[in-house]
This record gives structure tokens, sequence and C-alpha cells, in this order.
């Protein structure tokens, strides 16, 4: 796997600048660590589509699992790598299933451990057959947020939103992760910036399914300036 630092100009005069390329050559380790583990992850999964009746093959749940297991290997690589280079005494934290929080019952994908204090990190992901840049410029694609629908009536906010976009369709994934590919880490928003101005609820073209999102992407946060957010101190009481 190899990381580099795209840059992009979004013309909406939006403080954006940079997403993290990751390119995963065929037979890279991290692909088939996610191959061998994304199965194990199906039967958490829903089957249904959000807002939807219609049942997600065994393909696209496993495609799902998959994809949702690298972001969240993605986002501790980064996050890792940065805690390093700054010397800080801090650390991740991989969910365990399902925990009791002060606002209700939650799954959350990571916990950064800093400052005696902890942040919980949702990382979510889309697949964009147009590419990156568009989903990051168009207005197409959100920085998604929490979400509620019929089966799942309360999401406690997270502190941080960390987003990623696959440059491909869904339906490619398993065959994308035997022949490798690249993805991107695009950045994200903070609790407070989707409870602000910013934020928008949508159905993303889903009935029944009610998402908090930021868009265009280039709207929040890129990737350098997330991980500012994350483990500056004193950028944490902007939260």
């Amino acid at each position: 796997m190899k990381i580099t630092t795209r840059q992009i100009s979004c013309d909406h005069n939006h403080n954006y600048h940079t997403y993290l390329e990751f390119n995963f050559p065929k037979n890279d380790e991290i692909l088939q660590i996610v191959r061998n583990k994304a199965p194990e992850l199906v039967d958490e999964l829903n089957p249904q589509y959000l807002g939807s009746n219609r049942i997600r093959s065994d393909d696209e749940v496993l495609s799902s699992a998959a994809r949702g297991l690298l972001s969240e290997i993605c986002s501790k690589k980064i996050l890792e790598t940065e805690i390093e280079k700054r010397n800080l005494t801090a650390e991740l934290i991989e969910s365990e299933g399902l925990i009791e929080t002060p606002d209700g019952t939650t799954q959350i994908d990571l916990q950064l451990g800093i400052d005696g204090k902890k942040f919980d990190l949702e990382i979510r992901s889309s697949c964009v057959r147009n590419g990156t840049e568009f989903g990051i410029t168009s207005g197409y694609f959100n920085i998604l947020g929490w979400y509620v629908h019929q089966t799942k009536r309360f999401e406690p906010p997270k502190d941080f939103y960390l987003m990623y976009l696959f440059p491909f369709d869904a339906k490619h994934t398993l065959s994308k992760f035997d022949d490798g590919f690249v993805m991107h880490f695009v950045g994200g928003a903070t609790k407070t910036m989707l409870e602000g101005p910013l934020g928008r609820y949508t159905n993303l073209k889903q009935a029944g399914l009610k998402c908090c999102g930021i868009r265009p992407i280039c709207a929040g946060l890129d990737s350098s300036q997330i991980i500012e957010k994350m483990l500056e101190t004193e950028k944490r009481s902007l939260i």
C-alpha cells in the first residue's frame, strides 16, 4: 500500500485543498486480510437497503463489509502515523460491538483517546463511478453523518465523521479486491459542523431514510484539516 497526498481546487471558494490516495497493488497484504475477515462481519450488517424493503445479495453485503473494514484500517493507519510523527500520548480503540453511551446504545468504529478524553469516530464511505474529484466537488455526494430509518430509529452523533470515496461502481468491489485499486480519504466533519448551518438532512434518494450530511464534500474539512482537528490540542476545543 502506498499513500499519496493529492491536491484539488473545488472552484467554490471553499478552504478545501487535499485528499489522500491509498494505492493497493494486486495481492496487497491488507486487501487479503480484508477479504479473509469481511465474511465474519456479514451477519452484523442489515441485508436490507436503507429505506427500502429490497434485500441485498450476498455479494452486495460482503462488498459493503469489505469497503467498511478497509476504510477503518486506513483510518487507523493514518492516525497511528500522525500520532507517532507528532510524538503524542494517544491511543486508538477499536469497536467491540454495541456499547452504551449517555445518548443511547450505538456502535463506534474507532475511539481516539488523547489528553485524558475519548473521542468517537464514525467512518463512512461511498462509491463514485465518475471518480473521486467529481465526488468531492459535484454536490451529488455528502460527508455522511448520523442517520435514521425504519429499523434504526436513533443514532447518537459521534465526535468526528471521516469520509472515503471508492472511484468505481460498488458492484465491482470484489473483483477490485482481487486486482488492486485506489481509494481516497477525502476528509470529514465534526459533530458541531454537522449540527450547524452546514449540516442538511437528506434521504439520499431512499424513502424512509433521514441522514445528516454536508455537501458538497469540499464544504467540509479536507484530509489534512480533519487530522489537525482530531490531534491538535488547541483545536479540539472547537469540536
